[in-house]
């Protein structure tokens, strides 16, 4: 009797018993949005505004023929509805995806991977109206869809979303490793449940993440450098003052001594985030206040993303303290093709535009203001690493495929663009990749087969496909961008 590959179950077993878990039984049509809400709705409970159609699970027999002679696959991905999506006949995941506007619903995010959240599902050859849930095709063919390194988990080591803001995210900083595995323990510990909306780690992952720009895209990264906060909290907003009263004279007191200056920001970011509302009130209502009569503000100014800021997230008569972040933080604007990588402990918030995010696979967000859900001060300047300094871009490295240099061991992004006869060459001996194709179609390649990917449709392409190619269709052009496990 033949011997299962290591990292392996048996497939009998995970495609008997259907989905693992309610979220790997999610098969609401992409093209069916879920209302919104602070935390998504859970595919498997369907409301008015979603009447999902039960998709078949493959038989035993057509993993196994897929499993002895593996070819991509094409997924079917869902959509989360947080209330900062885009909405209206300009919302770019309908667009993409080909799908009908549903008036009013916002479109936020497009998860692609097997995050149990939200998984997505993979069209397996020889029955096209069978999908399985990613969580199940790993548990059936780790070996199959993953690199040695990474089968042990039987999941990917990354998760890509198609990102669609119109309004400011939360304020929030992700945690390092060994920060989310503590957190997580300690609130399993006290037996916070997964699903409370108290709970700030969702799992035991860390979470670095890279931001590629689809649009023309807006956003805060890292703290400013010290002396553009005290020019800030001088010039262009001096009812802010009070957070930091003797500043210019701390800074030429700590001059480049990098400790001194970290706790600088540490001090001037823990009084904001620590101060009661009523102070909060009167700093912020007289600044917001000279700001809606003052003309001319644009996007390249920090004090236009805090009066928009302001009117989206206005709760009552009080003011929402991550406001503060727009005089603390960079804000950045990026190109089409640029990128920004955040890494453990570097607050954050996307302001407005359309990326591509790829990231450790983990839903582990800590937040700081400017949003509904949970915000943990504690937790947050735990987790905050207190470095000042000028934002880094991230542009791909080389002409028509280049790669996005990151630390993250986890992933590696990179943009292929296409034209005339052009073709993207891939070796074998790489892990699990994710192809989403942005404008155009591309003709997937590989000994046996080939595979047409179209703009709406991501593919999964196994390790065990071995070597493969990528090239246009008829001459034209087209943009695609590839997700891997970094080998």
């Amino acid at each position: 009797m033949a011997t299962k590959p290591s990292g392996t179950r048996d497939t009998a077993s995970v495609i008997d018993r259907g989905a693992s878990s309610p979220a790997e039984a999610a098969s609401a049509p992409s093209a069916q949005p879920r209302p919104p809400a602070a935390q998504p709705t859970p595919a498997t409970q369907p409301t008015q505004a979603t009447q999902p159609t039960q998709a078949t699970q493959p038989t035993q027999a057509t993993v196994e023929r897929w499993r002895a002679s593996p070819t991509p696959l094409p997924l079917v991905c869902d959509v989360q509805h947080y209330a900062w999506g885009q909405r209206g006949p300009g919302a770019y995941i309908p667009a993409f995806l080909g799908a009908p506007v549903v008036a009013d619903v916002p479109y936020a995010e497009l998860w692609i991977g097997d995050n149990r959240a939200l998984p997505s599902r993979a069209r397996l050859p020889g029955d096209t109206s069978a999908e399985l849930p990613l969580p199940a095709l790993l548990a059936a063919a780790s070996d199959t869809v993953l690199s040695a390194a990474a089968r042990g988990e039987a999941r990917l080591p990354f998760l890509t979303k198609l990102l669609a803001a119109e309004r400011a995210l939360s304020i929030q900083v992700h945690p390092s490793k060994q920060q989310a595995e503590a957190g997580f323990a300690e609130e399993n510990a006290r037996g916070v449940p997964l699903g409370d909306e108290r709970r700030s780690f969702k799992d035991a992952n860390h979470k670095p993440e890279l931001l590629v720009a689809l649009t023309p895209f807006w956003g805060l990264k890292g703290f400013r450098p010290l002396e553009e906060i005290a020019a800030a909290l001088r010039d262009d907003a001096p009812e802010l003052s009070p957070l930091a009263p003797r500043l210019d004279a701390e800074l030429a007191a700590a001059g480049a001594d990098a400790v001194a200056r970290a706790a600088l920001l540490r001090a001037l970011y823990t009084r904001a985030m620590r101060l009661p509302q009523a102070h909060v009130n009167a700093l912020l209502g007289g600044l917001l206040a000279r700001l809606r009569k003052q003309p001319g503000l644009t996007a390249a100014d920090c004090r236009y993303w805090a009066l928009r800021a302001e009117a989206d997230h206005a709760r009552g008569t009080d003011h929402d303290r991550g406001l503060f972040s727009f005089f603390l933080l960079n804000l950045v604007r990026l190109a089409p093709g640029q990128a920004i990588f955040l890494g453990p402990g570097e607050p954050h918030a996307y302001l407005q535009g359309v990326g591509l995010e790829v990231m450790a696979n983990s839903d582990n967000v800590l937040r700081g203001g400017l949003t509904p859900k949970h915000v943990d001060i504690d937790r947050l300047l735990e987790v905050l690493v207190f470095r000042d300094g000028a934002p880094r871009l991230v542009e791909p490295v080389g002409a028509r495929a280049g790669v996005y240099e990151t630390p993250a061991s986890e992933f590696e992004v990179a943009r292929v663009d296409l034209a005339g006869e052009g073709e993207f060459r891939r070796d074998g001996g790489h892990g699990a990749d994710v192809w989403v194709v942005i404008s155009g179609e591309a003709r997937l390649a590989w000994d046996g087969g080939e595979l047409m990917v179209r703009r709406g449709a991501p593919v999964l392409v196994p390790a065990a496909l071995g070597a493969y190619s990528l090239g246009c269709v008829d001459g034209e052009a087209a943009l695609a961008f590839r997700a891997s496990e970094r080998v």
